[in-house]
């Protein structure tokens, strides 16, 4: 079954059908979402406090987790295929500068914890293969960090206290 939804301004979300799990809220006008959802066990939670956030998120396959938290000048886009992956992401509101975010995990039980509390902090992250994990944190403001892991049971930790940038790939056996 695929569930395309588009929401705009405040707005509520029809029920769980097929085990495709959105759940989202909006506080402001100004926020958007989109999500794709094509498989089964999905879900998707999404929050948006206060104005100018932009979310995208496709899930294609089973048993995938995306966990977004937004609270103000933020976008990320979010892409899953595969069997139960899991994106947690907190973004932190952008006083002067908007905050970004790319995610792709494509593979099976791939995690990604990603924390972005900062004016514009940018991050492009790709896992390819299976069992991988990233942890980000950027903390300070003006960090950029391109990540790429391609193989399996992979990891890597990652804290930016500001005016960072890092790109590291990643590979290893597999995929």
């Amino acid at each position: 079954m695929t569930r395309k939804l588009r929401l705009h301004a405040a707005a509520s979300l029809l029920g769980m059908m097929f085990a495709l799990h959105p759940v989202m809220a909006q506080a402001d006008p100004s926020n958007a979402a989109e999500l794709t959802q094509d498989g089964e066990e999905l879900s998707a939670d999404v929050t948006q406090e206060v104005a100018g956030n932009h979310a995208e998120i496709q899930q294609l396959g089973n048993a995938h987790v995306a966990d977004l938290h937004q609270r103000g000048g933020a976008t990320a886009v979010i892409n899953q295929s595969g069997a139960s992956n899991r994106a947690t992401v907190s973004q932190g509101y952008a006083y002067e500068a908007a905050t970004y975010l790319e995610l792709s995990q494509h593979g099976a039980g791939n995690e990604a914890d990603v924390l972005q509390d900062a004016d514009g902090n940018s991050a492009s992250l790709g896992q390819y293969g299976d069992g991988n994990h990233v942890d980000l944190s950027q903390i300070g403001s003006g960090n950029t960090f391109t990540h790429e892991q391609i193989g399996n049971d992979l990891g890597i930790i990652v804290t930016q206290m500001g005016g960072a940038t890092m790109t590291i790939t990643q590979t290893g056996p597999g995929p």
